[in-house]
């Protein structure tokens, strides 16, 4: 993830990044063509195993842990928190903002086209703490037209479906 910080408003931002899919770009040399490859079929694994499977991994672990990170930094400063993320960014910051409510941090998050994480955000929380979550998180999820990412899981808060007419 990243940071966005605007002192002005008092008010952090949280981006967690989706799948990367390899880009002609990435791909003109071998070095960065084998660390692109390896980017992208790392991502496929969580896709599969984190989202699919609802198995707890690594990726979810550090989006969270870097998430309180800053959430900890917000409030010593007193400013507010939200999280941004399109797929399994969405997804990331979903499960990140259900952490950050649960220790106290009102956050809120907003999603592009990301799976459901209702399921898994129950199952985190029995294996990482024993309890089911308390705060329910304010949400909001972007949709286009129903596909093999939006329709994983239950979607939480407010949902929105985009449609042609939307452009």
């Amino acid at each position: 993830g990243v940071a966005f910080v605007n002192h002005e408003l008092g008010q952090i931002v949280i981006a967690h990044s989706g799948t990367k899919f390899p880009s002609s770009d990435n791909m003109q040399d071998t070095p960065h063509a084998i660390i692109a490859l390896q980017r992208f079929f790392q991502d496929l694994k969580t896709d599969f195993n984190e989202v699919t499977k609802q198995q707890i991994g690594k990726q979810q672990q550090r989006a969270i842990e870097f998430s309180e990170e800053i959430g900890n930094l917000a409030e010593k400063w007193g400013y507010t928190v939200g999280i941004v993320g399109h797929s399994l960014g969405g997804w990331l910051a979903k499960l990140s903002s259900h952490a950050l409510n649960e220790k106290g941090m009102p956050t809120y998050a907003v999603c592009l086209d990301s799976p459901g994480t209702a399921e898994m955000v129950e199952k985190f929380y029995r294996v990482r703490y024993g309890y089911q979550p308390h705060q329910e998180g304010d949400f909001t999820s972007y949709c286009w037209l129903p596909n093999i990412v939006n329709t994983c899981g239950t979607h939480e808060g407010t949902i929105y479906q985009l449609t042609s007419d939307h452009l």
